[in-house]
């Protein structure tokens, strides 16, 4: 009983105490400066974390993000070289400064000649401008190069022979054959002269006047290619210079006729060459082995029909004109650089 009073006293003074020291120490915790916020206590070590606030040119800033951005420029390839295999046809038609006399070929209703021929060459293109276009690219540029190619006419001739006769009255061309009418006479009396009339018909040939020919062309290309697409469609428009070559020359005799049965013979002496300068036009369409732009390097191959006109003439003679186009088909293959 003693004890449980002493342990109830000691309680007493603990309590009695403990309020003196809360009473003692609450104003110092009231006056204390606790951690503020953004503060860290490490191991006793007070750390603060201070904001501060700096005005910025945000141009300026943005300059110096800019300069962090890298830009690198892609290659632009301009030059290209095509080696290209074509089928050329040359397209002769004849014609003559006589009022009254016409060519052979005119005459049986043979308008023009048409002969074909293997025409090799090369092509060197220099791009000059290029811009996007809605879904697409667009291109400019600029052609030359040399082909080899020839010029094959065919004109006809008549048998001379066949005009020895007695009084010639008629030349027809009826029913695809040349005939002539003439008046054989067998005797010549006092009431006249007795004869009759008769057909001959007139055999005809044909032989070739060939000239081979360096062809240089000068010519501005647009291709036009949509994007995301392999394939491209393009047109040319320039002039093409045809020089003549010296040598593997053929020419052959020529004539003029009249429906009155008169001929006129044109030597194959007299023929004279000259050479041409004609406009030309051109579309095709290429396959690209690309993965972004026709401005990269890259192959390519293309298919085009080339035109050239109007009818130039061949040679400046005007008693017998012999004039001549030409249109012709390739295939290239052509490399960007």
């Amino acid at each position: 009983m003693h004890l449980i009073r002493k342990i109830q006293n000691l309680l007493k003074s603990n309590a009695a105490l403990t309020a003196l020291l809360f009473l003692f120490l609450c104003p110092m915790l009231l006056s204390a400066s606790w951690p503020v916020r953004d503060t860290l206590i490490i191991d006793g070590d007070t750390i603060y974390i201070e904001k501060r606030e700096r005005v910025v040119n945000l141009d300026s800033l943005q300059e110096k993000l800019n300069k962090d951005v890298i830009s690198k420029r892609v290659n632009e390839h301009r030059f290209s070289l095509a080696i290209d295999a074509g089928w050329n046809q040359t397209i002769g038609t004849f014609q003559s400064a006589y009022q009254s006399f016409v060519p052979l070929d005119n005459f049986i209703d043979r308008k023009n000649s048409r002969i074909g021929n293997f025409a090799p060459g090369i092509d060197v293109g220099f791009r000059i401008w290029n811009a996007p276009v809605k879904n697409a690219e667009l291109h400019l540029s600029a052609h030359t190069g040399l082909r080899y190619n020839q010029i094959n006419i065919k004109s006809s001739q008549l048998d001379e022979l066949a005009f020895a006769r007695d009084s010639l009255v008629k030349l027809e061309y009826l029913d695809d054959q040349l005939l002539l009418q003439y008046f054989t006479i067998f005797d010549t009396t006092d009431l006249g002269i007795i004869g009759e009339l008769d057909t001959a018909l007139i055999n005809t040939k044909q032989s070739l006047t060939k000239f081979q020919t360096w062809d240089i062309p000068l010519k501005l290309r647009a291709t036009y290619r949509p994007l995301n697409s392999k394939i491209s469609l393009f047109a040319e428009v320039g002039f093409l210079y045809r020089k003549i070559a010296a040598k593997n020359q053929s020419t052959t005799d020529n004539y003029l006729v009249n429906s009155d049965a008169n001929y006129k013979l044109f030597e194959q002496s007299f023929f004279k060459v000259q050479n041409i300068i004609t406009p030309l036009f051109s579309i095709g369409a290429g396959y690209h082995f690309v993965q972004s732009t026709l401005k990269e390097k890259h192959w390519s191959v293309s298919a085009s029909m080339t035109t050239h006109l109007p009818d130039r003439t061949l040679n400046p003679e005007g008693y017998f004109i012999m004039q001549n186009r030409n249109q012709v088909f390739s295939l290239s293959i052509r490399r960007t650089f």
